[in-house]
């Protein structure tokens, strides 16, 4: 049987059928979640699987269910294994033994210093600019790591970085499944490489989903985090090794993305990057990997780094100044960044018309120093061998040679060496003088260290894909000046780049690791000699199809379209665009689609939208939340598609009414195979996916367990601190019972919604509403109806927060007390306003005073409040004595009967009056 959509649509339709079965569920499935979310334990599993086998005809074992996450992953793969009966031609394994072994680079994404993307960087590589400033991080006191004595243990002499990333805090955990708890005691790292890869594999119009179980390798340059240092006692098991050990760098983006291909983080010092691109050619070559993930990152969490790195003579201490190749050099100045690019055999990149970015990598070599003057002594020796084998290999003559972007990092040893060794090696295959342009990012960016050998590489990509070259900086060159007669140049202008003779551009990119190890690559522009795309008649309409995890990433989804659309729309045809988002993006629950006959017409109605503002309907813009898949309808739909791709004669009123109605089935969720729409097209670098970042990050033990909260009054129950964050929690209580979410309700509406509170807990609700509002946090308007305020955020888990200002208010006398009673009652309060349990069973468990009584006595606000009762009840007790000494006074109940605080202070302060 061969393979069609409907195959896999019956499978899973089986799958699902056998899965409530067993599990007993009767509730709609979410097929965006694991079969163990799904609530499949160990021996439903073993039922499970052999339900299927009995319904299928397989012999499936238990394994599967750790194998593959899901339904629709082991729909997928019994479709393959048993359903298929012939392999495409066009696999992805399929190429030649005769092949080149010349590697594409189809994806690319990273961040630097002041820049967001690569277009921002070499924006600035571009204008010459110095993104080099000083240290501006939270956390980062320069009276503690700072220090103008060269000498001082335990300090830095440079208190600038080269651009330090910001927001490093900053994390999308729900796109990538990550709880709370587990996103805030991950290394930032580990959260940059994993939103970088996305944006790389997106970049290559590979959705996630068509490369799960691939052989995909990853190869990430990466060192050990200093994050772990800040986790102190919240240190565990799972956090070292998951969060925070080095290893697990590379294999947290495998995981993710269920990629079998192989998977090293690599840490060869300064040179790791291209460590990591060499090794990573070097399985696309040998087959390992049908394509593969080069990168590297780096983030210092604290300055140990800098101080380490002062410590050992490498840091420049003027003022952030990176004068590489300057005479005037005296040291680096440190970066931070993370770059990643998708690389693919060249002959398969072109087979599967992959957008290939300016560059093709035509070799690459690493060697070793070895024995110097000493272990991260760098060597003109083994640079010379690396050179000279790395273009005897690949059989480029140094001549051809137009760029070389070196190591460079201003230290005036490792520059002149480095100097020497290209041109010794490069002076034996020519005559020619002057001829190749030398320069190094580092002083516009400062050093990123293991993410450097990426910055290089995108600073190539972008020259020959705009054929100039930047600028170097601070280039100062006296009498003594290394470069004259031989075959390199200083450039200090923008230049022009152009191709000669035939041949085209060329550039090395050079990298050396303070360890010993060093790496060379050679790139050679890509011209494109295939036809943009098939040419096809232009249609009168198309269906562009967009979606995200969220209303929020969605909305700017739009805007980043719409303005790439201006920038770059004139070089891409609508057919090409609609293509691509069909099929080389994911399609997340979120949708919505546009109908235009061109891409200026698609902009005009993006900037419609945007101006009028999202809003989810059901015809155009749609949340998809659980399985509603329908084969009759994706049937229909597929119909549909093969009507329109045909070519079929069909007047613009019937072809816009089929294109309406594949829109309505993809904003209901219903699964397509969008591939039969179009004709095979070139696909297109759109934007990335717009992350909702929310700020993940462990606080300083002395900022959060052993200060005291602001404002916490000695007399008055309520601590404002405690106040704003009680606000927020019993907005998220009243949220899980699915009121005071998107939807206008009125009082009346949300007792409904709640299935009928009791008089008491009407009265309570109403009075919360009331406080909510006090608070800025929700809004009633003039029908009545609350919402939540826009203007009010909920920056990280609001429980979390709580459970680390607990720690403080436990160990305070005054408020120990309220903070137990607090988050009992407020931890239960769905289930008391559900009628699940009474109040009072809360508050008095088994009938104990034990939460309350702590409330009355032995505080200092209970002593205050007694106190005052007490006096009172003496002054009353002495104005009757004076007006009757013989009077017989008798107390009938004194306070509430919770626990004797008040009978014990009245009582006490009685004594001097005589005996009761």
């Amino acid at each position: 049987m061969r393979r069609n959509q409907g195959t896999e649509h019956s499978i899973k339709e089986k799958l699902i059928e056998k899965f409530i079965q067993v599990v007993g569920t009767d509730q709609p499935l979410d097929l965006n979640k694991s079969f163990l979310e799904l609530g499949m334990n160990s021996i439903m599993a073993v039922d499970f699987v052999e339900a299927v086998n009995d319904s299928l005809d397989l012999e499936l074992g238990v394994e599967v269910i750790f194998d593959f996450r899901g339904i629709p992953e082991l729909a997928e793969h019994i479709e393959k294994q048993y359903f298929i009966e012939e392999k495409s031609a066009t696999s992805v394994n399929a190429i030649s033994d005769d092949s080149s072994t010349d590697i594409a680079i189809i994806g690319i994404a990273g961040k630097f210093a002041d820049s967001e993307n690569i277009e921002e960087l070499w924006t600035h590589l571009k204008a010459g600019d110095c993104c080099v400033k000083e240290i501006q991080r939270p956390g980062w006191d320069e009276k503690v790591y700072f220090t103008t004595q060269a000498n001082q243990k335990n300090r830095s002499v440079s208190k600038w970085g080269g651009g330090m990333l910001s927001h490093i805090d900053q994390f999308d955990a729900d796109f990538f499944d990550i709880s709370t708890e587990e996103a805030e005691r991950m290394d930032p790292q580990q959260r940059i490489c994993l939103e970088e890869t996305y944006k790389a594999f997106e970049d290559a119009d590979y959705p996630a989903e068509k490369l799960a179980g691939k052989k995909v390798g990853v190869f990430i340059g990466g060192r050990t985090s200093d994050y772990r240092s800040k986790l102190k006692d919240e240190m565990d098991t799972y956090t070292f090794w998951g969060g925070n050990e080095m290893s697990m760098l590379a294999s947290r983006i495998s995981y993710f993305f269920n990629f079998k291909g192989p998977c090293l983080t690599v840490d060869t010092a300064c040179s790791s990057s291209l460590v990591a691109i060499h090794l990573a050619c070097d399985s696309i070559c040998k087959g390992e990997s049908e394509m593969a993930l080069a990168g590297g990152v780096f983030i210092a969490s604290t300055p140990e780094f800098f101080k380490m790195s002062s410590q050992a003579g490498l840091l420049s201490p003027e003022g952030g100044q990176c004068k590489a190749f300057d005479p005037e050099a005296n040291g680096m100045v440190l970066g931070e960044g993370a770059g990643m690019a998708v690389l693919k055999r060249l002959d398969a990149a072109v087979r599967d018309q992959d957008h290939i970015y300016g560059g093709v990598i035509k070799g690459s070599a690493i060697n070793q120093a070895g024995k110097t003057n000493g272990m991260t002594a760098p060597s003109v020796a083994s640079q010379k061998q690396l050179i000279k084998e790395v273009y005897t290999k690949s059989q480029i003559n140094p001549e051809t040679i137009g760029y070389i972007e070196a190591h460079g990092t201003g230290t005036v040893l490792g520059d002149r060496m480095e100097l020497k060794a290209f041109s010794e090696v490069f002076e034996e295959f020519t005559d020619k003088t002057q001829y190749c342009v030398i320069g190094s990012h580092k002083p516009n960016i400062g050093h990123a260290t293991l993410a450097a050998g990426m910055a290089g590489l995108f600073k190539i990509l972008m020259a020959m894909k705009n054929q100039v070259l930047p600028p170097n900086r601070l280039i100062e060159l006296d009498q003594e000046d290394p470069l004259r007669n031989s075959p390199f140049v200083f450039n200090t202008t923008l230049t022009p780049w152009k191709a000669s003779s035939g041949t085209p551009l060329r550039a090395g990119l050079n990298a050396l690791g303070s360890n010993g190890t060093n790496a060379h690559i050679i790139i050679e522009e890509w011209v494109d000699q295939s036809p943009q795309s098939i040419s096809s008649i232009p249609k009168p309409y198309y269906l562009f199809l967009l979606s995200a995890k969220n209303i929020e990433a969605l909305r700017q989804k739009l805007v980043d379209l719409a303005f790439w659309i201006k920038s770059e729309g004139e070089h891409y045809s609508a057919e090409e665009v609609a293509y691509t988002l069909s099929v080389a993006r994911s399609h997340y629950d979120v949708r919505c689609t546009f109908i235009a006959s061109n891409l200026t017409e698609l902009r005009q109605q993006l900037f419609k939208v945007i101006e009028a503002g999202l809003e989810e309907d059901e015809t155009w813009c749609h949340r998809v939340t659980t399985y509603q898949s329908d084969l009759e309808l994706i049937n229909y739909g597929q119909q549909l598609i093969h009507t329109l791709s045909n070519q079929t004669i069909l007047h613009m009123d019937r072809y816009q009414d089929y294109v309406v109605k594949l829109s309505e089935l993809y904003v209901q969720g219903h699964p397509m195979d969008w591939t039969g729409l179009y004709q095979k097209n070139r696909k297109v670098p759109l934007p990335p996916y717009p992350f909702c970042r929310t700020s993940y990050w462990v606080q300083e033990k002395d900022a959060t367990t052993d200060q005291e909260p602001t404002n916490l009054s000695s007399f008055g129950l309520q601590m404002e601190d405690m106040e704003e964050l009680l606000t927020k929690l019993l907005l998220r209580q009243l949220q899980s019972l699915g009121i005071l979410n998107d939807q206008k309700l009125t009082l009346e509406d949300m007792q409904k919604k709640l299935g009928g509170l009791q008089s008491i807990y009407a009265k309570w609700l109403k009075r919360s509403l009331q406080f909510l509002m006090d608070n800025h946090c929700v809004f009633c308007d003039e029908s009545n109806r609350y919402s939540v305020n826009p203007a009010f955020t909920q920056e990280m888990d609001d429980w979390e927060d709580w459970e680390r200002k607990k720690q403080y208010w436990l160990t305070n006398q005054d408020a120990k007390a309220q903070t137990i009673l607090v988050e009992h009652t407020l931890r239960s309060l769905p289930r008391i306003l559900t009628g699940e349990i009474l109040a009072t069973d809360i508050m008095f468990p088994n009938s104990s005073m034990e939460l309350v009584e702590g409330i009355y006595q032995n505080n200092d606000i209970a002593d205050y409040f007694n106190n005052i009762l007490a006096q009172k009840v003496v002054e009353y007790i002495q104005e009757l004595l004076h007006q009757d000494p013989n009077a017989r006074i008798r107390i009938i109940e004194i306070g509430a009967g919770t626990g004797g605080a008040t009978s014990s202070s009245v009582l006490k302060n009685l004594e001097p009056i005589g005996t009761m």
